[in-house]
């Protein structure tokens, strides 16, 4: 869910080690850069004579697959290649990965996130640039556009976005508490608010006792944040005129906490939710406490799953849009777990990127797109009436789940098999309101300011709010928080942004 600011592109700090390699990578591809024809000019390559040979290195956190697994071999054959793969350590990744730009000894291929040490690699011309070849290969140029946009560095894409749902965030209830309160599924906040205190004050449980919530929410506040947009706030960064304001600083976001305190004083919520840990946060839904929870709206699937244990009969349902003052608005997320780049030192000419780039088009074609999201049929997966079923999820996540780190496409095929109608319920709704959705225009910026006290700069923010929440700061007091965020770096995070939006403009 989203919180008050995610680090932008993850915000890591730079690793010294990269910065000499850096300037090496940058001389040398320049050279290549001159020598590379421009986009568009050069006759598409021929078919390689044989297999191209690709390398990728990327994170894992489980055990590896086997070098030529059965897998692999699968996906070699239907896009004439020969893969090889380096897998990391995912707590190891971001060094070696840094570590191995800095060598200049790199794969054709990685699999990352845009942290500023990769971006900063990009900046000094370590891996291609993409963004003119997209429109030939049809699979990568379906990729939602603010997908892309969100991936961009200086407004020009070089990475290939690992593809997730843009708007996932959803309300989770209890649609059995629903009707025994004789209610109908909540479209506004008022309607919501009404809901939230039926499941709180009218028994909804039928158990004679005083004992349920109309929600548990944890220090995230996801709760909070899916409210957010009924109130017509930005998705953390409003843009006028190129002038960034956070969303802290605006009318509607004071709304907006003006209503969760409101939910707060009247017990709808539970009382110590700015420290409460996640795992009780599922716990408290799991055990019939609280009648919603905000979260991705697939985890109504799981949600329901755990109650039946004990409430054989329960359903649950999710909310996925509240209207507010600007109608029935979403915010969207990243939309990707990660990137994929190429190398310019590993991959020289524009012809082998092409080839490259051909691949991954060719990944979200059957068979390969049946493999990565079902496996092998017979061994992973078996026919039910002509509909996909699972027989062995967990030998697919050894054997075939690493290889969907370097899957650039959505997750289609995953719909195509025997789902429960909640899970497809949510999939066509993430699908639905991107059409709904606002951007986070930060979400392709940088700042460093923020990177190096993001994390400082967001606490103040979030401190504030619960203060203000919990009746421990009034509206003054908050502002006075925000003038502390401001004197702290807040200043030249906005500077810094405007800057960058600016840069990117002009490209």
């Amino acid at each position: 869910m989203r919180g008050y600011m995610k680090m932008n592109h993850y915000g890591w700090k730079i690793a010294a080690t990269l910065a000499a390699g850096l300037a090496i990578a940058g001389c040398s591809d320049s050279k290549e850069k001159q020598a590379a024809p421009a986009p568009g000019q050069a006759a598409a390559p021929a078919a390689p004579a044989g297999p191209l040979e690709i390398s990728f290195m990327g994170a894992w956190a489980g055990e590896p697959p086997q070098a030529n697994s059965e897998s692999q071999k699968i996906i070699e054959n239907a896009t004439n290649t020969k893969l090889t793969f380096q897998w990391l350590a995912s707590a190891a990744a971001d060094e070696k990965i840094n570590v191995t730009i800095a060598s200049g000894q790199m794969p054709k291929t990685i699999g990352t996130f845009l942290k500023p040490t990769i971006i900063n690699a990009i900046r000094n011309n370590t891996f291609w640039e993409i963004g003119p070849y997209l429109k030939d290969y049809p699979n990568l140029s379906k990729i939602s556009p603010l997908i892309y946009q969100n991936v961009a560095v200086d407004g020009k894409t070089y990475a290939l976005p690992r593809v997730r749902p843009l708007v996932r965030d959803a309300v989770i209830y209890r649609k059995d508490w629903l009707k025994n309160v004789g209610m109908q599924e909540p479209k506004t906040i008022d309607e919501l608010y009404a809901v939230m205190k039926a499941f709180t004050l009218n028994d909804p449980d039928k158990n004679g006792k005083n004992d349920t919530l109309g929600s548990f929410e944890y220090k995230s506040m996801n709760l909070f944040d899916f409210i957010l947009p009924a109130f017509g706030a930005p998705n953390k960064w409003s843009v006028q005129n190129g002038k960034f304001t956070p969303d802290f600083m605006t009318k509607e976001y004071m709304d907006a906490m003006k209503f969760y305190k409101k939910l707060y004083d009247e017990k709808l919520i539970n009382q110590d939710f700015a420290v409460a840990e996640k795992t009780q946060f599922t716990a408290a839904f799991d055990s019939s406490k609280a009648g919603t929870q905000a979260d991705v709206s697939l985890n109504a699937v799981a949600r329901q799953t755990a109650l039946r244990k004990t409430v054989p009969q329960v359903e649950t349902d999710f909310i996925g849009v509240i209207e507010g003052t600007r109608g029935p608005i979403v915010y969207a997320g990243p939309g990707n777990n990660g990137v994929v780049l190429i190398s310019k030192s590993s991959v020289k000419t524009e012809a082998e990127l092409k080839q490259i780039l051909g691949f991954f088009n060719k990944l979200a074609d059957d068979p390969v797109a049946t493999l990565l999201a079902w496996g092998i049929e017979g061994k992973h997966y078996k026919k039910a009436n002509g509909v996909n079923e699972r027989i062995d999820a967990k030998l697919y996540e050894t054997e075939v789940k690493p290889y969907r780190e370097m899957k650039v496409h959505g997750d289609e095929k995953e719909f195509e098999g025997n789902l429960d109608p909640l899970t497809v319920k949510a999939n066509k709704s993430n699908a639905d309101r991107e059409k709904l959705a606002i951007a986070d225009p930060s979400l392709p910026l940088f700042s460093q300011t923020f990177t190096d006290k993001g994390a400082q700069l967001n606490k103040i923010i979030e401190d504030a709010r619960v203060k203000f929440i919990m009746g421990k700061v009034d509206e003054a007091g908050f502002k006075a928080e925000i003038d502390q965020w401001v004197k702290s770096g807040g200043d030249k995070v906005i500077k810094e942004y405007e800057e960058d939006f600016a840069r990117a403009q002009k490209k």
